[in-house]
Parts: structure tokens; sequence; C-alpha cells
């Protein structure tokens, strides 16, 4: 199991009033490229200590949106965070951030700020709901497994595991499979005993569920019911974790990123959250996925938009001058 806590994982330390320093660990990465996920917690993490230190006086302690952009592969070690304050206002405010390594920004974006704890206005009860209904579901069963209608499994840890990053959380996935192939519908808790789910910890969540397109190729080891079959031949010794690998012929980057915090966390965090994923449209190598982030009472906790590539991992085509055509 892991060294280091998530927290631990995503403290940075400032370096100045607007550059925090911060370390994206092995054990986050996918090969030697780090989880975009990961990536937005440590910057959400150097934003709540740029808002706690620099900005204190402003009492904005809550991130309650983010948008990144991921302009280049982000790798294990040291990650520089750098902020500018765009707009400081007496209720919200605005923050520019951009993520270097090796003096190179690899993510930009802008986050906005405001105390959660305080905030006032109109509200409404829209009673919104999840369609197609999730399978349903006794949380008070999940932690221990007894709950017929989802499956739970843990990805064994190995550092040499291409998934190595899910090894983080324990996922449990209806048996029943998802309601429709562009969608995929988890329970997740950290694998970490004793850890729990924090404000800081969304932005990794919201980067954690198998991928769409996996669900419409029938003999994927990483679809919806891939993943479940794949994690319990490795829990049984069958095979080992690492020999499993990536086997799908698509890589899945991600372009962009936006969150939106629906709700703030107890600072203890919680056990469990329930999280969809769905794709709109899969078309020509590009994908759009919506993410909503839900608690035990499935009350919402955050809303997410990602715009993805499928990459073929296929030898790519070559221009005339043998270079590599590439899309990201």
């Amino acid at each position: 199991m892991h060294e280091q806590s998530f927290q631990q994982s995503t403290t940075v330390k400032a370096l100045a009033s607007h550059q925090y320093e911060g370390n994206l660990h092995f054990d986050y990465c996918y090969g030697t490229a780090a989880h975009g996920g990961f990536v937005a917690s440590v910057i959400l993490s150097a934003i709540a200590e740029h808002f706690r230190s620099t900005l204190a006086h402003l009492n904005q302690p809550h991130t309650i949106t983010i948008h990144l952009e991921y302009l280049r592969p982000s790798t294990a070690g040291q990650i520089i965070v750098e902020i500018k304050d765009v707009k400081l206002g007496a209720g919200i405010s605005t923050v520019h951030v951009r993520a270097l390594q090796n003096g190179k920004e690899r993510v930009v974006g802008y986050t906005s700020n405001m105390n959660m704890n305080t905030a006032t206005g109109a509200s409404y009860a829209t009673d919104y709901k999840l369609l197609p209904e999730p399978t349903s579901t006794d949380v008070t069963k999940l932690a221990a497994g007894d709950d017929p209608r989802w499956i739970g499994y843990s990805n064994p840890y190995h550092p040499e595991s291409p998934t190595k990053v899910q090894t983080h959380l324990r996922f449990l996935m209806p048996k029943t499979g998802p309601p429709h192939p562009s969608i995929t519908d988890e329970w997740i808790t950290p694998a970490r005993s004793g850890e729990r789910f924090t404000n800081e910890m969304i932005g990794f969540v919201t980067d954690q569920w198998p991928q769409m397109c996996e669900n419409y190729r029938a003999e994927s080891i990483h679809s919806s019911e891939g993943v479940v079959a794949r994690a319990l031949r490795a829990a049984n010794g069958t095979t080992r974790p690492e020999d499993e690998g990536w086997r799908s012929p698509f890589w899945y980057p991600t372009l962009s990123m936006g969150i939106e915090i629906k709700k703030l966390l107890p600072n203890e965090g919680i056990e469990w959250l329930f999280v969809r994923a769905r794709a709109k449209e899969i078309k020509n190598g590009k994908m759009d996925v919506e993410v909503v982030i839900m608690d035990a009472n499935l009350d919402l906790v955050a809303l997410c938009n990602h715009v993805c590539f499928v990459v073929d991992l296929a030898p790519a085509k070559r221009s005339g001058e043998g270079k590599q055509v590439s899309k990201i």
C-alpha cells in the first residue's frame, strides 16, 4: 500500500506569496504521465493554501469553481503552481493558476473562491434526479459488501502496474452493468484505512471511472463489467496486477476540465461518494464527459465536465517528411 495519505501527497509549500511547490507522486501516474485528476487536486491544494495565507484577510477559503486546460502531459516529480490574483471581491474572488514543470506550462486555468459557510441567497428545490435512475443501493451495506445489487473490487497495488493510480480507491459497480453504454455508475471509497473524501479530493474523484468507449467494446477488460472481472482475477492470484496492463487500443487524455463544487464536505470527510459519468457524443476521436458526484443521500456534491481525446495507440501515421502526427 502507499506510503503517504492523499492529503500528504497533495500538500504544497509556499515558495513565495504567489508561488507554491508540490510533488506529483509516481503512485498517481499512468505509466510516466501524471493522472489529470490528481494534478487538479494538487492545484486545488495550492489554491487553498493561497487563500489561507496570502489572501487570508478575504475569508474565502472554499473553491466553488475551477476550470483547467491541460496543455502538456505532467510527469512524476516537482510541480510549481503560480497564482495571479485577477479579481478580489468582498464576496467572491477569482485567481489565475498555472502549473509548471521544467519551466514549461503544463496546466493553466481559473478558480473562484468564496465562503460557503456564510453564503446566502435565493434557494429553490429543483427535484433533480439522475435519469435513467441508477441501481438502488443500501449504503449501510456497501462497506461489508452485503448489497447483492453491487459488486466491489480493489486493484492490488504494484509499482509496475500501469493502472496503479486506481489502487487508491475501492470501487463498487452494479452487477447488472450500466443503464446504457454511454454511462458509468459507481460507488467509491478511499482504499487507505481511515481515509475519507474531502473537498480537496474532488479533482481526483472527477477523473476516476471506467471509460465509456470501453463499454462499446465487448471484449474490453476496461469496460464497466471488465474492470470487475480483471480486479477479481488479480485478487484471486490468477494474474499479477502488473501483467494485466492497459490492453485497450485507445488512450483518453483530458483536454479541459471544469468543476463546480456544490457542497462543502465536513472537515473529517465522508466515506462514500456516488459517481455517474456520461458521454453525450463520442465522435472523430473526441468526447465530452459529464460527471455528477453525490453523497450517500444522493445530494449533489460536485458537477464536472471534461473534454477528452480518444487517442489511437496504434503506430501513428507519419507525414510525408516522416514526422509523427500527434493529437496531443
